[in-house]
């Protein structure tokens, strides 16, 4: 059942509502549309009557006025997109103020709610007449702040009953997510530490050839759609069952690229082109590994380096052969 308003709170509540309706819909245009491009999360809402009412009963504001009327979330990966957020909601809203700001009251022992919340008004298009005097809330969290936030809501901020042991342990979780934001925002300094960075050749081989990768094909993994890691990780498979040496691949990319291949090639995928590279130039070492048998994932091959190799897989083994798609 809901919880019984006063008349005049719903009167104000009602107003409010029709005007900051209008602001949604022009947050949403400014801000909804930047977020999904950068694959961040964004929410929001405009207050119920019931919780208008409990806002107003804490006294923090003069008349009806309050500052979160209505609010939206931006959610970010991690701590390193949280200033990115923030210069994107500058460009497109009138920022009033910003809490946190630079210094903080709150104990070092302190752990609760702390995001980034920028207090805003909408900026008048070229055919509006006036600015909207209406005030608003957009917090920025990371994506751990906000299933903190999620996951503890009803027992810690708000909800049925008081309770010091379900605080205490809302402020712990919250340090350790913390920490983790950190730790995550830290990592390349954190993973350079000497008692962390321990000696692997499996991942020695990994880092090289990756390496490897970017220098032949670009730095960013983005820029061709490839994923490095998981590329690295396949070849790494590939060359170690026909003991085939890093080497010797780029000896057979060079070749490829001299043929107008490799990684000048429109028609295969980065993928393709290096096991084409392999299959052409290490021929002997590639056909007797893909007929033995091996315990490992087996080698994918796509149809195209099939019939660009003109390959008999009739004696591979572990090889999964890419053919002519057939609906079932």
């Amino acid at each position: 059942m809901n919880s019984k308003v006063e008349a005049s709170i719903r009167r104000a509540h009602s107003y409010l509502n029709e005007q900051y309706m209008t602001v949604q819909v022009e947050v949403r245009e400014q801000l909804r549309e930047t977020c999904e491009i950068q694959k961040w999360v964004f929410e929001d809402r405009l207050k119920s009557p019931e919780s208008f009412a409990s806002k107003l009963m804490t006294g923090r504001f003069q008349g009806y006025d309050i500052d979160d009327f209505y609010a939206c979330t931006v959610v970010v990966p991690n701590l390193r997109g949280v200033s990115e957020a923030v210069k994107l909601v500058t460009e497109c809203l009138d920022v009033i103020e910003k809490k946190p700001g630079d210094e903080t009251k709150a104990l070092p022992t302190s752990f609760g709610f702390d995001s980034v919340r920028l207090y805003c008004r909408t900026i008048p298009s070229v055919n509006q007449q006036k600015r909207s005097d209406l005030k608003f809330e957009v917090q920025i969290k990371t994506l751990l702040e906000h299933a903190w936030a999620k996951a503890t809501h009803d027992f810690s901020y708000k909800g049925a009953e008081a309770s010091w042991a379900k605080e205490r342990l809302s402020a712990q979780i919250k340090a350790v997510l913390d920490n983790v934001d950190l730790s995550i925002n830290e990592m390349e300094n954190i993973a350079a530490s000497k008692f962390l960075n321990r000696r692997n050749p499996n991942y020695e081989m990994l880092s090289q050839i990756t390496t490897y990768l970017k220098s032949e094909f670009g730095t960013s993994s983005d820029e061709h759609g490839h994923d490095y890691k998981r590329m690295a990780e396949n070849i790494k498979r590939i060359l170690t069952r026909a003991d085939i040496s890093l080497d010797e691949l780029k000896a057979c990319m060079a070749e490829e690229e001299r043929l107008g291949r490799g990684k000048k090639s429109v028609n295969l995928s980065l993928s393709s082109s290096l096991l084409l590279g392999l299959l052409t130039h290490q021929s002997e070492k590639m056909n007797q590994a893909l007929k033995r048998k091996d315990s490992r994932r087996p080698v994918t091959i796509p149809l195209e380096v099939v019939e660009e190799c003109d390959l008999d897989t009739k004696d591979f083994k572990d090889v999964s052969v890419l053919k002519h798609y057939k609906a079932t």
